[in-house]
């Protein structure tokens, strides 16, 4: 709003219009050169927080990404190191299975004729124990799938939980 100044009657009837105009009009070319400044000033300041603010914008998402990369990093790894633990105790279970069915075939072949029967019933119970482990170590690859859902889905809520803190914070300012 721009300022327009007004004298007394008083100055006017001392210094005369001439004067005293002269003076409101010099008056009013100040008030509007300090006005300009002042918008290109304010100007100039906005334009510098602006640039500060899409730098820390940057450097946040640029941290989050890296954050991100990291989080999916060790959970790649951490699968990885659960699959190739049970692919090793499931190689261990088919080699122990084996070793015994092995002892289990010899000495079932020095006694073929009169343990034939004997034989049948022992190779059930193998397959009823192999059909155990086989469904406990499903159960056990279920509970751990879901525990390793239930950390990535803590992980990522953190996560977004942290990104909404940050941008909040970045909104309301410093």
């Amino acid at each position: 709003m721009p300022f327009t100044a007004k004298l007394s009657r008083k100055f006017y009837d001392q210094f005369g219009d001439e004067i005293a105009n002269e003076l409101v009009g010099l008056l009013n070319i100040v008030d509007q050169t300090y006005r300009t400044e002042m918008r290109e000033l304010n100007e100039l300041n906005f334009a510098r927080f602006d640039a500060k603010l899409e730098q820390r914008l940057a450097e946040q998402s640029a941290s989050l990404r890296t954050g991100m990369a990291d989080q999916g990093a060790s959970l790649r790894t951490e699968i990885a190191d659960q699959g190739a633990s049970l692919r090793n105790e499931m190689a261990d279970q088919g080699a122990r299975l084996r070793t015994e069915m092995a002892d289990q075939g010899a000495s079932l072949r020095t006694e073929i004729a009169e343990l034939r029967g004997g034989l049948r019933e022992e190779i059930g119970r193998l397959g009823e124990r192999l059909g155990t482990q086989i469904a406990a170590l499903e159960a056990r690859t279920a509970r751990d799938a879901v525990t390793q859902t239930r950390w990535m889905v803590g992980l990522w809520a953190a996560q977004i939980t942290v990104f909404v803190g940050t941008v909040l914070v970045v909104l309301r300012g410093p």
